[in-house]
């Protein structure tokens, strides 16, 4: 078999590890890649800027299309959405980090609490996308969450593509640094590898959740010659060896890297269905990974008015990559649907529940009743822009009570996150005046 393709039975554990990332313990019948759309609603956030938006517009990408007319709501994050990063001295929120190093504040950092309470609350969606909603909000938190960075934080990688990771334990100078921090040692093979490898201590512990991590796309040739090779490296590795020791099926990684590597001819044509080229797919029952002839981009856009390339994906690019990713997304879907037995983790006696918020609308004050698991807890309140405004301890324990004081805050809508360990409850209220 050819290098470059990695084509799946259904029945292969281990190859199903490889190519769809999702670790298994057991082997693994043919029925069990399922690519059918979820019975019922799932509510999906995905963590992007420009090239996300592209690909999520209707009328480019059409991803947003494809995920409602498979059963997902989809909310997102862009640029200037949500509190503010306390990690990076910039004044920007957390919103606007999407580079590699900025999934350490996300997921892992001193202040990933408040961003996940947020993020996993999180209702909005871009532009007036929510106005052509056809998928029924079903409540609750974000249950799936892609994460993507953009294409300037794989155009200058140091080390080689055959780098091994960081050893664990060894301090990650890439942790909390956006590209234009790098100094020439922080966007590393090796440290991109470590970061990625951390992220899964944080993932762990929350199996109620399906993390999707969308690799980070190319570059055209002749834009960052030297990195797309590694920057291949490292996306190829995350496919096949990220989850090599991970117990959980809870993490998915797709290849969108990979898939912009090969057009049909232009950059304004697309080779889905092609038997050549480069494809993270399902098809005819099983899983195919099949990397592009060059790593460069293959669906660069014409500036006109700059005479120039740009590395932001055509539309037909984007068109590929959405017919490809919705199905695989199913099948990591149903598979981690079936390794948590469709469990309700909110409802767990071990989980943060949040019983009632009293009185709504509330005016001075509001009391929280709820349930949370010890040592202790945590309540913040956050602005419809993702502020917290408002934050404070509370006792761990079942049918425990505490009052908070809005008298400091202005009338509008917000919400009240509780928060102990990895778990989170949030409710909307109303305070009037």
């Amino acid at each position: 078999m050819p290098s470059s393709l990695r084509s799946l039975p259904g029945a292969a554990a281990c190859a199903l590890a490889a190519a769809l990332t999702l670790a298994s313990t057991s082997p693994l019948r043919a029925q069990t890649l399922d690519p059918s759309p979820p019975g019922s609603p799932v509510r999906l956030v995905f963590i992007h800027h420009s090239t996300g938006w592209s690909w999520l517009n209707p009328d480019e990408g059409g991803l947003l299309t494809a995920l409602r007319a498979n059963n997902y709501y989809v909310c997102d994050t862009d640029y200037d959405w949500g509190p503010y990063d306390e990690d990076v001295a910039d004044g920007l929120n957390i919103g606007s980090h999407t580079d590699i190093g900025h999934w350490y504040n996300w997921f892992l950092g001193p202040h990933r609490d408040a961003y996940l309470a947020a993020l996993y609350g999180n209702s909005q969606l871009s532009s007036d996308w929510r106005n052509e909603e056809t998928v029924p909000d079903p409540g609750g938190q974000n249950t799936v969450v892609l994460f993507k960075s953009c294409f300037s934080s794989g155009q200058s990688i140091a080390g080689e593509p055959s780098d091994d990771p960081l050893p664990q334990g060894t301090p990650n100078p890439l942790n909390g640094k956006g590209v234009s921090e790098d100094d020439g040692t922080m966007y590393t093979v090796a440290n991109i590898k470590r970061l990625y490898l951390d992220l899964l201590t944080y993932f762990r512990t929350r199996p109620d959740k399906l993390f999707v991590l969308i690799t980070t796309p190319p570059s055209y040739e002749g834009a960052a010659d030297e990195a797309m090779p590694k920057l291949r490296a490292i996306n190829t590795w995350l496919v096949e060896h990220l989850t090599d020791d991970y117990p959980l099926r809870n993490v998915f990684v797709f290849d969108y890297s990979n898939v912009l590597t090969s057009n049909g001819g232009d950059p304004n044509t697309n080779d889905i269905g092609a038997q050549t080229g480069g494809h993270h797919r399902f098809a005819d029952g099983s899983i195919e990974y099949r990397l592009g002839p060059t790593p460069f981009l293959a669906y660069a856009t014409w500036d006109p008015e700059w005479s120039s390339w740009d590395n932001h994906p055509t539309p037909a690019g984007h068109r590929k990559a959405t017919a490809e990713f919705v199905p695989l997304l199913n099948v990591a879907y149903n598979l981690w649907r079936r390794a948590t037995g469709a469990r309700n983790y909110e409802a767990t006696p071990e989980a943060v529940r949040i019983e009632s918020c009293r009185p709504q609308p509330a005016d001075r004050s509001l009391t929280l009743r709820y349930s949370a698991p010890g040592p202790d807890a945590s309540v913040c309140v956050f602005d419809l822009l993702g502020r917290r405004v408002f934050e404070s301890r509370a006792a761990a324990g079942s049918n425990a009570e505490t009052v908070l004081d809005l008298t400091g805050l202005p009338a509008g809508i917000y919400r009240v996150a509780l928060s102990a360990g990895a778990s989170t409850a949030s409710r909307a209220v109303v305070v009037r005046r």
